[in-house]
């Protein structure tokens, strides 16, 4: 055990500034069904600096991951519902992980 001494603080401490979020330049693809989410996705990620492409089905979602795979701009940040009609996003998961355009992308579902 140990015995700890400890002042009063009389004002409060300066809070940290929030780092702000950077996502310049990264290449992002948003998938969901509902046109509401895509919307408010793309355009918080556009005021962060995201450049946004949009899918609304997994099946979508894979045919522009292999579109651009395919590119010398692939994509670097996939966001992700998990459920979807069709093909759900833990699906897609399986077969990003399985195929070469899934190499370095990040994944937020």
């Amino acid at each position: 055990h140990c015995t700890v001494t400890l002042g009063v603080q009389t004002r409060p401490g300066q809070p940290k500034p929030a780092s702000p979020i950077n996502l310049t330049g990264v290449r992002t693809l948003v998938v969901d069904d509902h046109p509401t989410n895509l919307l408010i996705l793309r355009e918080t990620l556009a005021a962060w600096g995201a450049v946004v492409t949009e899918a609304d089905s997994g099946e979508a979602a894979l045919a522009e991951l292999q579109r651009a795979g395919g590119s010398e701009r692939p994509y670097e940040l996939l966001l992700l519902d998990a459920r979807m009609p069709g093909m759900n996003g833990f699906e897609v998961v399986e077969a990003v992980k399985n195929a070469p355009f899934g190499n370095g992308l990040t994944i937020i579902m």
